[in-house]
C-alpha cells in the first residue's frame, strides 16, 4: 500500500510540475504578445528559446508520468492506467490520492487548452507580421508606379 501511495504522490508531483510550466508559459504570453505586436524580434527570440526549454521540461515529465502510470497499472493489475480504474482498484484509504490526482490532471488539461489557443493566436500574429512587410512593399511600389505614370503622363 505504501508503494501505491508513493507512486500516486510521484505522479501528482509530475503533473503539478507540468501545470506550473504551462501556467508560466501562459503568463509569459502577455510579453510574447507585446513583442510580436511591436515586431520586436530581438526580445522575442530569447523568450521563445525559454519557452522551448520549458516545453522540453514538460515533455521530460511526460516520460516520467508514462513510467509511473505503467508501474501503477502493474501494481494495481490494470490492463492500462486510467484514473477511473485506479480509483476503483486502490484501497479505500488511498482514493483521496486519486481524487487529488484527478484534480491536477484537470488543471493540466485546462492549461494545455488555454496554451493551445494562445499559440494559435501568436502563430496568426506572426504570420501577419511576416506578411506585413511584403504587403507594405507592394503598396509602396503601387503608389510609386501611380506617381511615375502621372509624372510621365503627357500634359494637356
Amino acid at each position: 500500500m505504501k508503494e501505491i501511495a508513493e507512486r500516486l504522490e510521484a505522479l501528482h508531483a509530475a503533473y503539478q510540475r507540468q501545470h506550473q510550466i504551462y501556467t508560466d508559459i501562459l503568463t509569459g504570453g502577455a510579453l510574447e504578445r507585446r513583442y510580436i505586436d511591436q515586431g520586436d524580434m530581438a526580445n522575442l527570440l530569447p523568450l521563445l528559446t525559454r519557452k522551448h526549454e520549458q516545453m522540453e521540461a514538460a515533455a521530460a515529465d511526460d516520460g516520467i508520468i508514462r513510467r509511473i502510470q505503467q508501474e501503477l497499472a502493474v501494481i494495481l493489475q490494470l490492463e492500462a492506467f486510467s484514473l477511473s480504474q485506479a480509483k476503483e482498484a486502490v484501497p479505500t484509504n488511498l482514493r483521496e490520492h486519486v481524487e487529488r490526482l484527478t484534480e491536477v490532471v484537470a488543471a493540466v488539461v485546462a492549461s494545455l487548452e488555454a496554451l493551445e489557443q494562445q499559440e494559435r493566436e501568436f502563430e496568426g500574429k506572426l504570420q501577419q507580421w511576416l506578411q506585413g512587410p511584403d504587403e507594405l512593399q507592394e503598396q509602396q511600389q503601387s503608389t510609386a508606379k501611380r506617381r511615375a505614370k502621372r509624372a510621365y503622363k503627357p500634359q494637356s
